[in-house]
């Protein structure tokens, strides 16, 4: 039996899970007792611990890119707020007995758009259109002939103008 098979391959799905984790192949190489180097070697010849090494990091990428795109836009999160909890009266059993339901509030949390988040989305997702330092193209000719009116139009003489010109 190899390596592969005795300590990888019945445990796909926990590779899967830790590198959805953020591990990298070096820490789930140390979570089996196998060397990084070895590790990649097995990966690059059994297909399906690559792809569960794809799948957990594609995971991980989509809920970064969930939260970015939260932080970008402002968005709302739900969360248990477990400071106030009150039992609350809701029936009785047939001895007459209260019967209380524990009651926890929930507030909703909403934070605005985060600028560096907007601008991070947008240079990676758009990056066509947007860019931290974008490369203009400038028509040399275009400009010369530019800068040849406008010295043109400086050095000639003003025109002497009448009353008449001002009505």
């Amino acid at each position: 039996m190899t390596l592969y098979e005795k300590r990888l391959e019945p445990c796909l799905d926990l590779v899967e899970e830790l590198a959805a984790s953020g591990l990298t192949n070096e820490d789930i190489a140390d979570r089996f007792n196998i060397p990084e180097r070895k590790f990649v070697e097995l990966t690059r010849a059994h297909t399906e611990l690559a792809r569960a090494l794809r799948a957990g990091r594609r995971q991980m990428a989509l809920a970064v890119e969930s939260t970015l795109y939260g932080l970008a836009v402002g968005d709302e999160k739900i969360q248990t707020v477990e400071i106030r909890k009150k039992r609350v009266k809701v029936d009785e059993d047939d001895e007459g007995n209260p019967i209380y339901k524990l009651v926890v509030n929930e507030k909703i949390f909403k934070r605005g758009p985060n600028i560096e988040a907007v601008k991070y989305y947008l240079e990676n997702r758009e990056s066509g259109r947007w860019k931290r330092n974008p490369n203009i193209e400038i028509d040399e000719q275009e400009v010369n002939s530019t800068i040849m009116a406008v010295k043109e139009l400086m050095t000639a003489p003003v025109p002497v103008r009448s009353e008449e010109d001002w009505d």
